[in-house]
């Protein structure tokens, strides 16, 4: 007696098979409930990116100049 394995589809594939048109949010939110690593991955480069295009807000002051 074999047991099959479960089919790892995911639902994005069953969408585009069945046909069905799934708002952008409902997406969003089946990605994060599915993938929480990727997730944490987005969020972080999302922090890293913001952080470097607002870096002369965070830090004003010229690197290479001393104040002793």
């Amino acid at each position: 007696m074999s047991m099959a394995a479960p089919n790892p589809v995911s639902s994005f594939a069953v969408d585009e098979v069945v046909g069905l048109r799934r708002s952008r949010w409902a997406r969003l939110i089946d990605f994060v409930r599915h993938q929480p690593l990727g997730t944490i991955g987005m969020v972080m480069v999302g922090i890293v990116t913001v952080a470097g295009i607002g870096a002369d807000l965070i830090a004003p002051y010229d690197p290479t100049s001393n104040d002793f």
